[in-house]
This record gives C-alpha cells, structure tokens and sequence, in this order.
C-alpha cells in the first residue's frame, strides 16, 4: 500500500485577478452601453456642432474605456482617465451655460437650475468613478492595482 506521500495533492491554481463583477460590472456596464446611449440620443438633438463634438467624444471614450475595463485590459486606465477628463470638463462647461442663463434673464430661469443640477450631477458622478477605480477593493484584484 502507498503512502499518500508519494501522491501529494497538486495545489489549485488560483487565478491571478478577479473576474469583473459587483460595482466594477455595474460601471462597466454603465460605460459600455449606458453612457454611449445616452450621449448618441444627446447627439442626435443637438443644434450646435460644438456640442455634437463633446457628445460624441463622450460616446467613444465611454465605450472604450468601458469596453478595455471589461476585458481587463492595461489600457483602460489611460482611457478611463480621458473619458472621466472629458465628462469633467462637459460639466464645467454645463457651469458656464449654466451661469449664462442666470446672467439673461430671457433664457429662462428653469433652463438654468436644469442645467445647474445636471452639471453638479454629472461632476459628481465624474468624482465618485474616479474614487471608485481609485480606492476599490475589487478594482485592484481585479487588475492588480487602481488608478
């Protein structure tokens, strides 16, 4: 009879990261499919070539750094760091329509605390998957390391 010595059991290979899942899914999610959607139909309305060009610019860098993030690439890091740069800075520039719908009075004071609230929504949201990617758990065993 052998000893269980001579077969020592093979240890299991554990994965180097973990797979994409909780909060890390939902943003993926979010970027791939929800942003790019959202700034498409934002595109289509749009009167003003400028803002055609920031929306569409929002879309592409949404799904690929969505897209890189799900695959757990090494490039979604720089990428997601220029589609958070872009939504920043369309927020400011909500600000400044913002602080121009105040200052004329004729443009309509619902249109201004409509824009207020959406580019203080949209920097938060900015800030807060930033932090995300930036302090995450999940993030770092995910790709071995945060943003």
């Amino acid at each position: 009879m052998m000893s269980d010595y001579a077969n020592p059991p093979t240890p299991e290979v554990q994965p180097s990261h973990r797979a994409v899942g909780g909060w890390l899914l939902y943003f993926c999610i979010a970027l791939t499919f929800l942003g790019p959607f959202k700034m498409v139909q934002m595109f289509q309305t749009s009167e003003v070539w400028y803002m055609m060009m920031i929306y569409a610019i929002l879309a592409l860098t949404s799904l690929v750094a969505g897209v890189l993030t799900w695959s757990r690439s090494n490039a979604a890091f720089p990428w997601l760091r220029i589609h958070l740069l872009a939504r920043l800075f369309y927020g400011f520039l909500q600000v400044y329509f913002t602080l121009q719908y105040f200052q004329h009075p004729n443009l309509g004071q619902s249109k201004a605390i409509q824009e207020a609230f959406y580019s203080m929504i949209n920097i938060l949201a900015s800030i807060a998957i930033f932090l995300y990617f930036r302090i995450s758990s999940r993030v770092d065993e995910t790709f071995g390391r945060n943003i």
